[in-house]
Order: structure tokens, then C-alpha cells, then sequence
């Protein structure tokens, strides 16, 4: 493999810079990136999207729908999910408008699919690792929930929670998803072993689970990030979790 390094300013797409700086003159498939203003080349076997100051998208399928995905979320922390257009984020992503309705349906389907990515990690990491006792799997559902929020950081998650805020999500929208399902079916085990409590509707306890731990990671959202929120969820679960019993 080989790479090149060229410092650039403007211009339309990658072909019109290989034609500007005489590069049409290589063979074979290649990688490039930008990072800062440099676009790197490498000799792959596939080739990816550019995207810079100034340049056109030149991006598969995949990376289309992850440039929707992101600019939405960075564009709902500038300008709230009411304001926000399908118009702001093609023009953000640099697609026609046309392009977006081959991903999503609308701006509200859009909204609800980043509230369903993030239960992605729930199911592939948190779920398969859960053990013990019902309070136990609990305390492990939420601290893993937590930790995407870490690992995201303070602006992402700060950004989803304002989704979450001004979506206007349904009680039935928000039993769909994954996250919800988790924290209802150990609340209504554990009240079927007798763990838990059993005088108050599941469904009402998930409600309210939910919204405590939710109103933990927005919290640290607001004082940015400056205390260990695993360890304080792990302790204020397990203090919320004494009342189910």
C-alpha cells in the first residue's frame, strides 16, 4: 500500500483535484480521507467518501445515512428539533432533498431512528452480560445505558436528551423500544419471583425507572460531565430499587 499527502484548499469534487494537481494519471482503486485540510490517498480496495471545505459528498449508501444521522443530531443542539428542517440537514450533509427520502420517510421517523440506534448498544453489549438477582440485572441495564452516554460524550448526549424532550414521543412509541422492553420485563419478573413488589403496575414502575435514571444522565449533561455517573447510578439504583420491594 501506498499513501499520499496533499495539502488542499477548494474544489468541487475528488475528480476535478486529480485533473487540478495532474493525479489521473494513477491506476488501481483508492481510499481517500480529509483531516484538517489535507486529503489523504491510500491504494485499497475500496474506495470512500471525501468530504472537506468546499467539496461535494462522494459517499456510499452507508456513509449517506450516517452523515444524516450525525448532522441531525449536531444541527437539533443548534437549532432545536422545532426549528430544524429536512432542508438544513441536506444542506449540512450536501445532498438534494430527494436523497434523504431514500433513508427516511420524514423528520420525525428520522428522530425516532436515533432513539432506537441507541438501544443498538443495549442489545449487543449490555443485555447478553446481565446475571443475579433481578435488582442486580437492573443496576447492570442502567449502568450499561450509562455507558454509552460516557462514551459518547457531553454534547452528543446533551443533543439526544433535547430529542427526547421535544419529540413528542407516544406512550406507544415509547414501549417499542428496546430499552423499555429491558427495564419492564426485570421489574415484572421480579414481581412474578416476588423480588419486587407487586401492587404496582409494571408498566407504571418502567415509566418511572426510566425517567429517574434518565434525569441522572441529564444532570450530568449539565454540570458537564464532572463526576463519575456510573457510580453515582450504580448507588441511586440501588437506593431506588429498595422501594420496589
Amino acid at each position: 500500500m501506498f499513501t499520499f499527502v496533499i495539502l488542499v484548499t477548494r474544489c468541487e469534487n475528488v475528480k476535478a483535484f486529480f485533473k487540478k494537481t495532474k493525479y489521473l494519471g494513477l491506476n488501481g482503486v483508492f481510499q481517500w480521507t480529509i483531516i484538517a485540510n489535507f486529503l489523504i490517498i491510500s491504494d485499497v480496495n475500496k474506495v470512500i467518501a471525501i468530504w472537506g471545505d468546499g467539496m461535494k459528498n462522494e459517499r456510499t449508501g452507508v456513509d449517506t445515512l450516517e452523515a444524516i444521522n450525525d448532522a441531525a443530531v449536531r444541527l437539533i443542539g443548534e437549532k432545536g428539533i422545532e426549528k430544524l428542517t429536512i432542508r438544513d440537514i441536506c444542506r449540512e450533509v450536501g445532498i438534494a432533498t430527494g436523497t434523504f427520502y431514500n433513508y427516511y420517510k420524514s423528520k420525525n421517523e428520522l428522530v425516532l431512528h436515533r432513539l432506537l440506534y441507541m438501544d443498538k448498544h443495549l442489545r449487543e453489549e449490555v443485555l447478553p452480560t446481565l446475571s443475579g438477582s433481578y435488582e442486580e440485572q437492573m443496576i447492570q441495564l442502567m449502568v450499561g445505558y450509562t455507558a454509552h452516554s460516557i462514551r459518547k460524550g457531553v454534547p452528543y448526549c446533551s443533543e439526544i436528551f433535547q430529542i427526547i424532550q421535544t419529540a413528542h414521543i407516544t406512550p406507544e412509541q415509547e414501549r417499542q423500544r428496546f430499552f423499555y422492553r429491558c427495564v419492564y420485563d426485570i421489574i415484572a419478573q421480579g414481581q412474578c419471583s416476588g423480588e419486587f413488589n407487586a401492587a404496582t403496575d409494571p408498566h407504571e414502575l418502567t415509566v418511572m425507572t426510566i425517567a429517574f435514571v434518565r434525569g441522572l444522565n441529564v444532570d450530568w449533561c449539565r454540570k458537564d460531565g464532572i463526576y463519575d455517573l456510573r457510580e453515582l447510578v450504580a448507588k441511586s439504583m440501588r437506593i431506588w430499587l429498595q422501594g420496589l420491594k
